[in-house]
């Protein structure tokens, strides 16, 4: 059995964080825990309306060259909100509400600076110079008109009003990071003998968590579950391409036990072992390609600018411009 030897620090804030999370649980909140039920209405959300405009966070956040952990932080606001929120929200209120989140996230979560491209400003506004203090106007230029300052500035006050001011979620990127870190003193060992190993074991564990943060099927599993289950299927799979290593998943075992004991998760429970297969289905078949598993589009910085959020998602009726 391998001594578990852990950093306090790490494990201290594990479990705080592991408290954190239920303060931002979520719920099934399109198909009210019965996902036999589907909305006639097509107005209504669906997990396609949530798919795209995820997505679209996503361009922008590439396009913007932020960190990828904001649009994580911004998905979390947005389940939280539709899982409290009181009334039904239709398509142009849902896209609204995202915009919002992804704002908030930037602005609580980047160092309020970001450097626009020229071809954004020339394309989109033509200033005098580009505007690098995160604002409402800012974001009001990245929707390419779909949205004013104004709108999104109520919409963030009552996005920060429903989730009564929780905007610091735990998400499964922060606990994949901690998590890395307390691998060496479970095995015993002063440091990651293999860094090559170590960003491919990363690579893999981030490439499913950004897949299912898309995934409407795991929005009611908590953050500390999915990266742990993550991470349990980037080991097999890695040594799987690269069983010369020294050290196999059958060593590696004891690392997840260790792991589930610090964040207090059942690995053996069926709804464990049920997220860790369905995570599983979502690794990229063949060998994890180093460096740039993560970008799905292609491997270089996209130069697209992101479309207007009032045309990602289609509907049988025309939304209002209001």
């Amino acid at each position: 059995m391998v001594k578990l030897i852990a950093t306090d620090e790490f494990v201290a804030t594990i479990q705080a964080m592991k408290c954190q999370e239920e303060s931002y649980s979520r719920k099934d909140y399109l198909y009210n825990k019965d996902s036999s039920i589907k909305r006639p209405d097509p107005n209504f959300l669906d997990e396609e309306c949530r798919f795209r405009m995820i997505d679209w966070c996503c361009q922008v956040a590439e396009f913007l060259t932020i960190r990828r952990e904001i649009v994580s932080v911004a998905v979390r606001y947005l389940d939280c909100y539709l899982s409290c929120s009181p009334t039904e929200v239709d398509r142009r209120h849902f896209q609204g509400i995202v915009i919002a989140c992804l704002y908030t996230a930037m602005e609580i979560h980047t160092n309020h600076h970001i450097e626009l491209s020229c071809s954004f400003i020339s394309t989109i506004t033509q200033p005098k110079s580009p505007p690098t203090k995160l604002a409402p106007a800012f974001m009001a230029r990245i929707t390419q008109g779909a949205y004013t300052p104004e709108q999104i500035v109520k919409l963030q006050l009552e996005l920060m009003n429903t989730l009564q001011w929780r905007l610091n979620p735990p998400t499964a990127r922060t606990f994949l990071q901690y998590y890395l870190c307390l691998v060496p003193s479970i095995l015993m060992t002063s440091s990651w003998e293999d860094e090559e190993r170590r960003l491919l074991l990363e690579e893999a564990a981030q490439q499913q968590m950004d897949l299912a943060e898309q995934d409407y099927q795991f929005v009611c599993c908590t953050a500390s579950s999915i990266a742990l289950a993550s991470l349990a299927n980037a080991m097999q799979h890695v040594d799987c391409y690269y069983c010369q290593s020294n050290v196999q998943y059958s060593q590696y075992h004891p690392v997840i036990l260790a792991l589930s004991e610090y964040a207090n998760i059942d690995i053996y429970t069926p709804n464990f072992v049920t997220l860790q297969e369905n995570l599983r289905q979502l690794l990229m078949p063949g060998e994890v390609r180093y460096h740039g598993c993560l970008n799905h589009r292609h491997n270089k910085q996209n130069e697209t600018i992101p479309s207007s959020p009032r045309g990602i998602i289609t509907t049988k009726h025309a939304f209002n411009s209001s």
